[in-house]
């Protein structure tokens, strides 16, 4: 593909990105699915365009209204990334020429804004512009962090590593490590999950056969931290209370050595489906999965792990298109449904069981204030110290202290995260 057809497929993901329904990755799968012709340059060209305009669209779309723009969709907001990264007059007319797939040519206001474009701004940013995430989330995020969000706030907007987990059931991290070494990977094991491998340099990994044999996962180093803290033991009955795809239940699988039982519920019958050929191709026999769409669970377990659903905040520099999917009234209902599944799991937490909570938000709402709320209303349970925990089941020092775990991406390079281990009395 030429730079000028690059430059539309760019902008006709990001049309499509911003009217929303699916995931930004999801619909650049599906984009090249449909254009085979798209060569690995361009597949990489135009993906990284999409993912730089999303990363900074707060001080795009900032950047725009100060110079005067009126409406602001992708193809205004791709013109500001590249006068804003630099790209000269003449090379982004080239660009817009509107010759075969190209864009159309610049409108007299586009290149008026383009000129406004090269002046500094008037006047300064407010925080949430400078650290692209809604106005609307500053207190909160203030409130978390402090006078460090602009440092968080910087983690949460870079790309995130590609993260392994080895599955050992099948294999070694240091058997896999020799192997993926040799093959030329930029691999380093990860410095606190033990099974866990980080490429420096993101490839396709999903069509290499240690992937397709089940001898590894994709699985961010946050979540195998939170698989490892669960601490499951061969021989114990373990409930993944929302399994979603399946990624935390396969780590348990394995930590368990394939012995006891997992129980995997959801209420999304599809994904469960799907998780069949997830579970076969990584020798996980011990998983049952269980759809809450047929009611409700009654076998008490000794470990409940409620991975429950969040505003993903603590997934940000992965996923840079959920802030603005993000609403207001979507965001307050989520505490309601975390003290529900927080009920939902204390009932079948057998006596001397453990209840671990997480969520993959950086917010306080979502996080101590849910487990604060749920030991004020509910008797025989408390919680248990990480500190002797941790250096049991992880490696290296834990990157933060106090009652419960805070993870993100500039103290641990993971994925937000906050996880809170409960024990129910006998």
């Amino acid at each position: 593909m030429r730079p000028g057809p690059r430059i539309q497929a760019s902008i006709d993901l990001l049309d499509a990105i911003y009217a929303g329904g699916d995931a930004a990755d999801r619909l650049v799968a599906a984009y090249f699915r449909r254009r085979r012709y798209a060569g690995s340059k361009d597949r990489a060209a135009i993906t990284e365009l999409v993912y730089a305009v999303l990363r900074r669209r707060a001080w795009l779309e900032w950047r725009l209204a100060n110079a005067g723009a009126g409406v602001q969709g992708a193809r205004l907001t791709v013109i500001a990334q590249l006068a804003d990264g630099g790209v000269g007059d003449a090379y982004i007319a080239a660009l817009f020429d509107g010759s075969d797939h190209a864009p159309a040519p610049l409108a007299l206001e586009e290149s008026a804004i383009i000129q406004l474009l090269r002046q500094p701004p008037s006047g300064s940013p407010p925080p949430s512009v400078a650290g692209n995430y809604p106005g609307w989330l500053h207190h909160a995020l203030e409130s978390r962090f402090g006078n460090g969000l602009a440092t968080e706030m910087a983690a949460l907007n870079d790309r995130a590593p590609l993260d392994l987990r080895v599955n050992s059931l099948k294999s070694s991290r240091s058997a896999v490590l020799a192997q993926l070494i040799d093959e030329g990977f930029d691999a380093q094991p990860t410095p606190f999950a033990r099974e866990g491998i980080r490429l420096v340099e993101a490839r396709r990994i999903d069509v290499h056969p240690l992937y397709r044999e089940g001898v590894i996962e994709i699985q961010d180093e946050g979540s195998q931290i939170v698989a490892a803290l669960v601490d499951a033991e061969p021989g114990e009955r373990v409930v993944d209370y929302c399994a979603g795809a399946g990624g935390k239940a396969l780590a348990l699988s394995a930590a368990m050595r394939g012995q006891g039982e997992i129980i995997a519920c959801d209420t999304g019958a599809a994904r469960l489906r799907n998780m069949g050929p997830r579970l076969a191709r990584a020798g996980a026999e011990n998983i049952r999965v269980w759809s809450l769409e047929e009611g409700e669970l009654q076998a008490m377990a000794d470990r409940i792990l409620l991975d429950v659903p969040c505003s993903g905040t603590g997934a940000w520099r992965r996923c840079p298109e959920a802030r603005w999917c993000l609403s207001q009234e979507k965001f307050s209902n989520y505490s309601k449904l975390q003290d529900d599944l927080l009920v939902k799991g204390a009932a079948i937490t057998a006596p001397n069981g453990v209840l671990v909570y997480a969520t993959c938000s950086v917010l306080e709402v979502e996080g101590a204030d849910r487990i604060d709320t749920f030991l004020d209303r509910t008797a025989g349970f408390e919680l248990v110290d990480v500190d002797p925990l941790w250096p049991r089941v992880l490696d290296g020092e834990r990157p933060d202290q106090g009652r419960f775990v805070n993870l993100s991406p500039a103290s641990s390079n993971t994925d937000g995260f906050f996880i809170a281990i409960l024990r129910r009395s006998a």
